[in-house]
């Protein structure tokens, strides 16, 4: 992309300041704590300048009383987000409830070397986090463990993930690295926030302490080999993965669509699972993960998957069929963190009886939209009007009029968030279009993928994607085209 000069030299001036801010990054706690200060003024800029502006003015009155109450503003905004929580996330699991899984732990615990006291909770989402808190005088940890995590993965794959977990003792536990780590996720967090430093200062910050973030991480990976082994930890990666896009791509939808229709799924860890049986589901959270994967990986926490695989020596592992640990209280469990997603006064519906259509959003909202965004009077005509623009190169403004927070995404995301909202909407047009002119539904789980009378498969939303992304509508324009022609 050509730069203009003027938004150059400014680009450079920025570019200048944050060199020489992160050339002052260095290792040991003595400078991990100030680096970290200086990532936290990055991450609150508002903050960071009502603290200097006070400072400026005592420093100018010497009435130094006045610095109390700015201090403490900040000290609360800040520091706030760092302290420890009343209470604690998750369901605890008990030893004795649950003695297959004290066992693994017990036996991950010794071979890692972690003798702190260690408790078990488990969370709703894919999630897995040690975390140290205070306990009758002392220092104890606790184990978050995701759901999905515990009932998707195999229990060698488990045993991998919480020998991860524990490494993190050994490999950050200093209070200065976790401010740091905390800090530097916080500055990560605020690119996408509308009051922020510029993109080119957060980006510099970051990529000069990355490897505080991935260091620690690459470490766990190695103690996970250790222990589980190579091929278990590979394996918890892809899966930990899979899952991931799993609840972001089709349960957290699915919550969204119930929950404005006032229900409630009382079987949604059950539906994912039965979703991830469906090869086109599958091909499509695997084709996500590796669109995430070209993005920018400056302001990540871990290490890309690729990398990490690479550095257990297992980069393209083989998924087997899972048999994960058996829970005694599995279903109290799964109900009771079913229960902390959806409201508990809707209406319960289970997602396996439900058509696939009411599992979705209608795809005349994203047909009412598009044409709004392109001022066409129908879908149809919205279509052929965004197909214009992506051949034109113009698709931008219409992903913006779609969408307009896209304006404040950061650079790194922005073109590929602007192709993921435009090809979603376009796709589901390009879907009642097809369905129009004789093509069925060929997915009970994924939205979008369809055959024709002879035997032709078509997923849309890929179509729409390679479209935009080369710029180049031939093929979606022929199958518009054949589709009128059999209405016709």
């Amino acid at each position: 992309m050509v730069v203009p000069d003027r938004a150059a030299g400014r680009c450079a001036g920025i570019d200048d300041a944050a060199a020489a801010l992160s050339s002052s990054v260095g290792r040991g706690t003595a400078r991990t704590t100030g680096t970290a200060a200086v990532l936290l003024a990055a991450a609150h800029p508002v903050l960071a300048a009502l603290a200097l502006a006070a400072l400026v003015v005592v420093a100018a009155t010497g009435a130094w009383q006045l610095l109390a109450a700015p201090v403490a503003w900040v000290v609360f905004g800040v520091v706030g987000s760092l302290v420890q929580p009343d209470t604690l996330p998750g369901r605890p699991v008990r030893p004795a409830e649950e003695p297959e899984l004290a066992a693994l732990l017990h036996d991950v615990a010794g071979q890692a070397g972690f003798r702190a006291p260690l408790s078990v909770r488990v969370v709703p989402d894919v999630e897995a986090a040690l975390g140290p808190v205070r306990w009758r005088g002392t220092t104890a940890y606790v184990l978050l463990l995701g759901w999905p995590l515990l009932q998707g993965l195999a229990e060698d794959e488990l045993t991998a993930v919480v020998a991860h977990e524990l490494a993190h003792h050994r490999h950050a536990r200093d209070r200065a690295t976790r401010w740091l780590l905390s800090a530097r996720e916080q500055l990560a967090d605020s690119r996408a926030d509308r009051v922020r430093v510029h993109h080119a200062l957060a980006d510099r910050l970051l990529l000069a302490t990355r490897d505080d973030a991935w260091g620690p991480e690459l470490a766990a990976d190695q103690d996970s080999v250790r222990i589980a082994g190579a091929d278990a930890a590979g394996r918890a990666l892809v899966r930990t993965d899979l899952l991931r896009a799993a609840f972001a791509l089709l349960a957290d939808p699915w919550l969204d669509v119930l929950g404005e229709r006032e229900q409630r799924p009382l079987d949604l860890y059950e539906a994912v699972s039965e979703a991830l049986t469906d090869p086109y589901v599958v091909a499509g959270l695997r084709r996500a993960l590796d669109d995430e994967a070209l993005l920018s990986t400056t302001g990540d926490s871990h290490p890309p998957t690729a990398t990490r695989l690479a550095s257990v020596g297992r980069p393209a592992p083989e998924l087997p069929l899972v048999r994960p640990l058996a829970l005694r209280t599995g279903e109290e469990v799964r109900a009771w963190c079913t229960g902390q997603l959806v409201d508990p006064d809707a209406t319960p519906v289970r997602l396996l009886d439900l058509p696939p259509e009411q599992r979705e959003r209608p795809a005349a909202e994203a047909a009412a939209a598009l044409a709004e965004a392109t001022g066409a009077p129908d879908g149809g005509t919205a279509l052929l009007r965004t197909l214009d623009a992506v051949d034109d190169g113009a698709w931008h403004q219409v992903a913006l009029r779609l969408e307009p927070e896209l304006r404040s995404a950061p650079p790194d995301v922005r073109e590929l968030a602007s192709r993921d909202v435009l090809a979603g909407c376009a796709a589901a047009v390009l879907w009642q279009v097809l369905v129009g002119g004789g093509w069925k539904r060929a997915s009970s789980w994924r939205a979008g993928v369809l055959r024709s009378a002879d035997g032709r498969t078509a997923l849309t939303r890929d179509l729409l994607e390679d479209a935009i992304t080369r710029e180049d509508t031939q093929q979606v324009r022929g199958l518009v085209a054949e589709a009128r022609r059999e209405v016709a």
